[in-house]
């Protein structure tokens, strides 16, 4: 009898500890998910600016430019959304906290210079004078912080 007891506390203490080790494993898989979505997000962000830079000069004069910025505009609105419903691991929550502020500067940035080119506005100071590059940056700089949280 005292041996049956001991074998089911033993079997208990086990399918607790394979319990927890399976949490630990849920937040390390979580947690890597989050650094690679945000790595990819941080890095379109990037591409973003580069791209858009080079879209916002040639549409001065050229009208397939505009509505490529445009759509490129609209894509990066929806990326901001859709990171922004992120739910980060716990080890990320700062770090999700900055990027959803640097997220809602860039957000108005990109909703001001669109109502500047709806208005017919593509004077080529315009894009130099959005401040969307210089809201980039902040996003640009956490990358290496992001990373260093991969376990």
């Amino acid at each position: 009898m005292r041996k049956t007891t001991i074998g089911i506390v033993l079997a208990a203490v086990l399918a607790l500890s394979m319990l927890a080790g399976c949490g630990l494993l849920n937040d390390i898989n979580q947690t890597v998910d989050y650094v690679n979505d945000t790595a990819a997000y941080v890095n379109e962000t990037t591409s973003f600016v580069t791209g858009a830079a080079a879209l916002a000069e040639q549409a001065v004069l050229n009208e397939a430019a505009r509505e490529q910025l445009r759509r490129k505009l609209e894509e990066m609105k929806a990326s901001i959304a859709e990171f922004n419903k992120k739910e980060p691991p716990e080890i990320a929550e700062a770090i999700h906290k900055q990027l959803l502020s640097y997220n809602e500067t860039l957000q108005q940035k990109l909703n001001a210079y669109s109502e500047q080119i709806r208005g017919g506005n593509w004077s080529e100071s315009l894009w130099n004078g959005s401040g969307i590059a210089e809201a980039v940056a902040p996003i640009t700089a956490l990358l290496d912080k992001i990373k260093s949280l991969n376990p």
